[in-house]
């Protein structure tokens, strides 16, 4: 059977399909330009850090969709160790701290907020019940940052924590929430909360190393 060969030419149903993507494409940018570093790096204290909840499996790509939009954002991480299958030597790797949050820093807007949603992997902006968009302060981002490349281990002397005990997050960009333990992962130090204070009831995965018994 021959092959109908392409003739270059595009049907009109074809051309409008283009043009709608092109259209999306020139708003999405649009968008996400109004969470840029340019419209607060002059004057930073228009800009607060905020919560982006995301695809555990797309953080890295989201975070690296948004450095190419120029957004700051800040995904804290963890080193952690393994053992090859082969060679039973110690490989130590790093993955996200919190999976499936990444912090941004932008002008708090709804144009900014409908950019973010439009990256690819990006779930929501993290929420208050109140439904204020749920802020981190500089001091605490900070802080926290200096606490990059976090070891896994720590955590050992907390791991009493079982699930039910009622807890105080007290590092992290979640820091003063109370809330109750839904599980505990012993192997890997995490324990997974769950945070009424937002809508929706968010579950947060969290260090043992970061929560202490009320």
């Amino acid at each position: 059977m021959l092959m109908r060969q392409f003739d270059g030419k595009v049907s009109g149903a074809g051309l409008l399909k283009l043009e709608k993507i092109a259209h999306m494409r020139r708003m999405e940018a649009h968008f996400i330009d109004a969470a840029a570093r340019r419209h607060w790096q002059d004057k930073p204290e228009l800009a607060r850090w905020i919560v982006l909840s995301v695809d555990g499996r797309k953080a890295a790509s989201v975070v690296q969709s948004l450095a190419d939009s120029d957004v700051e954002s800040f995904m804290p991480m963890m080193k952690t160790t393994v053992i090859h299958s082969l060679t039973h030597k110690k490989i130590v790797r790093m993955k996200p701290l919190m999976p499936g949050y990444v912090m941004v820093k932008c002008v708090i807007g709804a144009a900014s907020f409908a950019g973010l949603k439009l990256v690819s992997g990006v779930i929501d902006v993290l929420h208050t019940a109140a439904e204020a968009p749920y802020v981190v302060s500089e001091e605490t981002v900070s802080r926290f940052m200096v606490l990059r490349d976090i070891d896994e281990q720590l955590g050992h002397e907390t791991c009493s924590i079982v699930a039910g005990d009622f807890v105080e997050i007290i590092q992290g960009p979640f820091a003063g929430i109370r809330a109750f333990v839904r599980t505990v992962n012993k192997r890997k130090m995490v324990a997974s909360i769950k945070a009424t204070m937002f809508a929706g009831k968010v579950d947060i995965p969290i260090p043992l190393a970061f929560i202490e018994k009320v």
